[in-house]
């Protein structure tokens, strides 16, 4: 499945606040990844500055191409290729001393969610997967946080609903607002996001290593 969209020109999306770092003396710089199968959102959180975030679809890094005749193994490569030339633009860009990559709740004592879930899990599986990879050539700790901790380390309640995510955000970050990012999928969808989840994630593995 393709897309259309509007890359923006900058890197820095308008919620982003442009606030002096709140941290006292050097803090670990996190990249905080919330990596989906189309597509991934990201934030970069340096003590309590959210210093960039967005949200990139996979084949945004890649020339567009007709892909109708595409295999379905051939999609997931491509994507994956994708999301991996991205990673590389933002471990380039922003130089993070850690990755922290969102992980799935699972129950596996329910048969039924596992199975439900199975395919999702597997194209997470690989995403991980590169991203261990890519992280272990650099140097990189890379840190998998379960969305249950993230809520938990943000709100106090690991079941918080995103918005209430978004507005402990607010409170313990210096961020200014936010506002989601569309794109308009070609089979009539229109998908949103924002970097909270990947913020969350990065706050999260902040407080596993005491900042």
């Amino acid at each position: 499945m393709s897309s259309q969209r509007e890359s923006p020109s900058s890197a820095v999306f308008p919620w982003v606040s442009a606030a002096a770092s709140a941290a006292s003396g050097p803090a670990l710089r996190i990249l905080g990844l919330e990596c989906g199968f189309v597509w991934t959102t990201w934030a970069v959180l340096e003590g309590r500055q959210l210093v960039d975030g967005g949200v990139f679809l996979s084949d945004d890094y890649l020339e567009p191409t007709d892909i109708s005749a595409m295999t379905r193994t051939e999609l997931v490569t491509r994507r994956l290729y994708g999301m991996h030339l991205g990673l590389v633009h933002l471990m380039d860009g922003y130089s993070p001393g850690c990755v922290a990559d969102w992980s799935p709740d699972i129950d596996r004592s329910d048969t039924k969610a596992v199975e439900d879930r199975l395919e999702f899990t597997y194209r997470h599986g690989q995403s991980q997967g590169m991203i261990k990879n890519l992280c272990f050539q650099r140097g990189l700790t890379v840190l998998g946080v379960p969305a249950a901790k993230a809520k938990q380390a943000v709100t106090g309640d690991p079941e918080s609903s995103r918005a209430a995510v978004e507005a402990a955000l607010m409170e313990k970050v210096v961020v200014s607002e936010f506002t989601a990012r569309e794109f308009s999928m070609d089979d009539g969808r229109v998908i949103s996001d924002n970097c909270a989840g990947a913020l969350a994630v990065a706050y999260a593995a902040q407080a596993h290593f005491g900042d």
